[in-house]
C-alpha cells in the first residue's frame, strides 16, 4: 500500500503542476528533479502491469514496483521538504509531516507485525503472519529444530559425488542448492498440477530424461501446492494398513493395483474425474521409482544428521521430503 501511494501520488503531483503552472510551488518548476518523474512514472507503470495482468496475487508480484515507487516517493517526499523550508507557517506542515508519517507507518504496520488478512482467500487469519516478527520466530525455530528440505540436501551430498545428478519433484529447488548436486532433468522443479494430458507427457519426458541421466537421488517433496486444498501427488504413497502399521506401498503388482484404484476413485469421488486422471497418467513414473530406487532408510538419515551436529526430526523429514536413492 505505501509504495503505490507515494508513487501515485507524486505522479499526481507532477501532472498538477504540468496543468496549472501558476499553483504554489511555481518556483520548483525548473528543478532538475522534475525532469525524470515522468520518466520514473513509466518505470513504474511497467512494474504494475505484472500485478495488473495476473490471476493470483502472489506477494512476488509486487517486488519489482518498489523499486520505481521508491524513486517517485522520494520525488513526493522532496516536494514536502521544500515546501516546509521556504514556508513561514512551519507548524502547519510539522502537522501535516506527522500525519503524513503516521499514515506511512499504519500502511507499513504489517511488513513488520504481520498480517491479520489472508493474502490469497481474503478470509481473516487466526493469526498474524508474513512480517519481520514473525519471520524473527521462524529464523529462531529453525535454528533450534532444523528444516526437513536442508535434512534431505544434506544427506545426498554427503552420499554422492559432484558428478552424480537428482531430481527434485514438487517445489523445492532449495535442496540442490543444499545437496549442491545438478539436475537430471532439463526442468530441475515442477509444479504437478496441469491438465491430465499434459501431465502425462510431463512424464513420459521425464522418465526418458531419467534414462539418459540416471539421476543417483529423487526427492518427493510431497509439497501441496496451488490448489492447497488438494493433496501432492506422491512418487511412493505411504499407506496404514490392515494391521494399523503405516508404511510405503509395497512393490506388490497386486497391492499396488488395489491402491491405485482406491485412490482413484477417492480423488474422483471428493474433487473431480481430471485430478484422478492426474494421478492415474503419473503411474509410470512411481512404477520407474519403484522398479528403480529404495528409500532411503530412516536410521541412516538420522546418523547424518547427528554427524552434522543438527537436530533428528526424522518423522518430519519423512512425511514431508523422502529421499529415494537408486539401487
Amino acid at each position: 500500500m505505501l509504495p503505490i501511494t507515494l508513487a501515485l501520488a507524486a505522479i499526481v503531483m507532477r501532472v498538477v503542476f504540468l496543468i496549472r503552472p501558476k499553483l504554489p510551488g511555481r518556483e520548483m518548476q525548473n528543478r532538475m528533479m522534475h525532469r525524470f518523474v515522468l520518466l520514473f512514472a513509466g518505470w513504474w507503470i511497467l512494474d504494475m502491469a505484472l500485478v495488473w495482468v495476473s490471476p493470483r496475487s502472489y506477494k512476488q508480484y509486487y517486488l519489482p514496483l518498489n523499486a520505481s515507487a521508491a524513486m517517485l516517493g522520494a520525488y513526493f517526499i522532496d516536494v514536502y521538504a521544500h515546501k516546509f523550508r521556504a514556508t513561514q507557517n512551519k507548524t502547519r506542515w510539522v502537522i501535516i509531516g506527522l500525519i503524513g508519517l503516521l499514515v506511512m507507518i499504519g500502511m507499513s504496520w504489517h511488513i513488520f507485525f504481520g498480517l491479520r488478512r489472508n493474502t490469497f482467500g481474503g478470509g481473516k487469519a487466526p493469526k498474524p503472519a508474513n512480517g519481520y516478527a514473525q519471520k524473527w520466530d521462524e529464523i529462531n525455530y529453525y535454528r533450534k529444530h532444523g528444516r526437513s528440505w536442508e535434512a534431505a540436501g544434506d544427506y545426498i551430498r554427503l552420499h554422492s559425488e559432484p558428478t552424480d545428478t537428482m531430481y527434485v519433484w514438487g517445489w523445492f529447488p532449495g535442496i540442490y542448492v543444499q545437496a549442491e548436486r545438478f539436475s537430471a532433468a532439463a526442468k530441475a522443479c515442477f509444479i504437478p498440477r496441469t491438465t491430465p494430458d499434459k501431465l502425462a507427457e510431463i512424464t513420459a519426458d521425464l522418465i526418458a530424461q531419467f534414462e539418459q541421466r540416471k539421476p543417483k537421488f529423487i526427492v518427493d517433496s510431497r509439497k501441496r501446492h496451488i490448489p492447497t486444498n488438494r493433496p501432492p501427488y506422491e512418487l511412493w504413497p505411504i499407506w496404514e494398513f490392515n494391521d494399523k502399521i503405516v508404511r510405503f506401498l509395497p512393490p506388490d503388482q497386486r497391492a499396488v493395483e488395489n491402491y491405485d484404484q482406491m485412490y482413484e476413485r477417492f480423488l474422483h469421488e471428493r474433487y473431480d474425474e481430471d485430478e484422478a486422471k492426474r494421478y492415474k497418467v503419473l503411474a509410470p513414473l512411481r512404477k520407474y521409482i519403484r522398479e528403480n530406487y529404495k528409500v532411503v532408510e530412516q536410521q541412516r538419515y538420522r546418523a547424518v544428521r547427528s554427524a552434522l551436529g543438527l537436530p533428528t526430526l526424522i518423522h518430519e523429514s519423512f512425511s514431508i521430503h523422502v529421499v529415494f536413492v537408486r539401487r
